[in-house]
């Protein structure tokens, strides 16, 4: 159970990094932060996706909140909480 649990935490620390990378600027291409972004894209699109087809991103306006990456994290911290 501790892997588990592990890779549980470890994939909400991808998904936070990839949340403040979307309120940030697109680091330049070649850059180390870059690479993170991609991974993080990579990583946490597949799951994203589904979520985002149910539920579509929330319109305020001209803005729109995409709420999918706050459901998979409720999702993962409940998974932990069970575990």
């Amino acid at each position: 159970m501790a892997i588990v649990r592990a890779i549980l935490v470890a994939y909400l620390l991808v998904l936070f990094v990839r949340s403040a990378f979307s309120w940030v600027p697109a680091p330049p291409s070649g850059s180390v932060w870059r690479k993170v972004d991609r991974f993080c894209f990579t990583v946490t699109e597949p799951l994203l996706r589904p979520i985002r087809k149910l539920i579509p991103p929330l319109r305020m306006g001209v803005v729109g909140l995409d709420v999918s990456i706050l459901i998979l994290m409720l999702i993962d911290l409940v998974i932990l909480r069970l575990i």
